[in-house]
């Protein structure tokens, strides 16, 4: 994954939307959405769940 890339995962693990990941990075929603499709094809996951709970003990900024 690139940098922005772990970056957005983060705020999916943080359990944040769209919208608040890209303010969070100073983006788009839309690029967010962008960067999601590539995390879960570059992962083989479906979705927000799967990417989470595969990466939610690797990467630092997981909710508990």
């Amino acid at each position: 994954l690139s940098q922005r890339e772990i970056e957005v995962l983060q705020g999916v693990i943080q359990r944040l939307r769209n919208r608040e990941i890209a303010e969070k990075l100073g983006i788009e929603a839309g690029t967010v959405k962008r960067h999601l499709e590539n995390i879960y094809a570059k992962l083989g996951v479906s979705g927000r769940a799967e990417a989470r709970l595969l990466f939610q003990n690797v990467l630092p900024g997981r909710s508990t």
